[in-house]
């Protein structure tokens, strides 16, 4: 699993002149259920905004607690920071999924890995990607507790548009720490493969 994000502050891309770049868009929701603090939002970053054909950006799901009350989100993106679409020039690029082995239950990891995000503060969980292919990928735990990779390949020239949400299981959460973070709206991404 990768290492955990230290919190880091809010900053906005910009669009320049008439290339596609980065076009994060924060979406801010109510969140869902009795207890979680209202006015948590997500903002999808891709770094770089282009590439060479075979180049992958670095993806990462910004967590903003605009609320005044603590809420709870893992260090890491696995099983939380869940991809649910990829275009390629407004078309759906096809996706394919596999269940992968874990040694221990993916919802113990999941878990282990919250942490208290206090008002005010926001955090940032990788999306994952692939190299060879290159490819976005998403990891899913599902209602057996079994962990799905799903991939979308971006070997293709065009602008990508990935959208991606946190969804961290329910089954997750931990009587000793804030109720989940549970914004209800997606945010979006764009880079282009050249």
């Amino acid at each position: 699993m990768p290492t955990p994000t230290a919190p880091i502050t809010r900053t906005r891309a910009a669009t320049v002149g008439a290339a596609v770049v980065l076009c994060a868009v924060p979406i801010a929701a109510c969140s869902s259920g009795g207890d979680a603090p209202a006015g948590v939002s997500v903002e999808l970053r891709s770094t770089p905004d282009h590439g060479a054909t075979g180049a992958v950006p670095r993806l990462a799901l910004t967590v903003h607690n605009d609320s005044d009350a603590p809420c709870a989100v893992p260090k890491h993106g696995i099983g939380s920071a869940i991809v649910t679409s990829v275009t390629r020039d407004g078309t759906d690029v096809a996706s394919s999924s596999r269940p992968i082995p874990t040694f221990a239950p993916s919802i113990d990891a999941v878990r282990a890995a919250l942490t208290a995000l206090p008002p005010g503060e926001s955090l940032a969980l990788d999306v994952q990607t692939a190299t060879d292919p290159p490819a976005v990928e998403s990891h899913v735990i599902d209602a057996d507790g079994t962990l799905i990779r799903t991939s979308w390949s971006l070997t293709e020239r065009g602008a990508y548009r990935i959208t991606a949400a946190l969804a961290t299981p329910p089954a997750a959460a931990r009587d000793d720490l804030p109720p989940l973070c549970a914004p209800t709206d997606p945010s979006t991404a764009t880079f282009t493969v050249q």
